[in-house]
């Protein structure tokens, strides 16, 4: 499912048709489960904003950047993409309840899939919700920059001086030590530079 055109198709959003797949295992003991018929792409049109720039998963921020695969939170202030991702957080509890069996390889109740269930957004009171996305840095699969002009660049030296606008994937839902949560994969990033903090002399 792509979503492109965020200002008309956000009030369409809706999760009737998606499926979870099987859980597979891969070689390394990682579990994930497909979203299908196919993963979900959205381009935001709102450009978004990292208030705590990269971070790796012990949330070492100083090695972030050394690092192959790294997380990016996004404050989300694009209404369309905020859209989106509520109304996935709020199917995906109960599809999972649904077919617990097949996905956990067990039955486990509403109440249970929630507790282990890590939505997309993260909220906290008196904040935009913070959107958890990954960013790869090198490889074949790594993310491209792009700047104003539309022509690629690298990445910037700290995410949290950059609003971004972005091309999101979610192909799969990951499953480890009994928690579960969705893949948010930014595949492409157009930087939009901040406005500078002009700093005003005190005296």
């Amino acid at each position: 499912m792509q979503i492109k055109d965020m200002s008309n198709n956000a009030a369409k959003m809706t999760t009737e048709g998606l499926m979870i797949a099987d859980t597979v295992s891969t070689g390394l003991g990682r579990k994930f489960a497909k979203l299908l018929p196919e993963p979900l792409t959205i381009q935001t049109q709102t450009p978004m904003a990292s208030p705590f720039g990269l971070s790796t998963f012990p949330g070492d921020k100083a090695s972030a950047m050394s690092a192959q695969r790294v997380s990016l939170d996004l404050r989300c202030t694009d209404p369309a993409t905020l859209a989106i991702f509520e109304e996935i957080d709020k199917w995906a509890p109960g599809e999972l309840a649904k077919h617990s069996e097949r996905i956990f390889g067990k039955r486990m109740s509403l109440e249970q899939v929630q507790a282990s269930y890590r939505p997309c957004l993260r909220q906290k009171e008196g904040f935009l919700p913070l959107l958890h996305t990954k960013i790869t840095l090198e490889g074949p699969n790594a993310t491209s920059f792009w700047d104003q002009q539309k022509q690629k660049c690298d990445p910037p030296d700290d995410f949290r001086h950059t609003s971004l606008l972005l091309k999101l994937v979610v192909p799969h839902l990951w499953l480890s030590g009994g928690a579960c949560g969705w893949v948010i994969n930014a595949t492409s990033c157009q930087l939009i530079p901040m406005e500078p903090i002009v700093e005003v002399c005190p005296f």
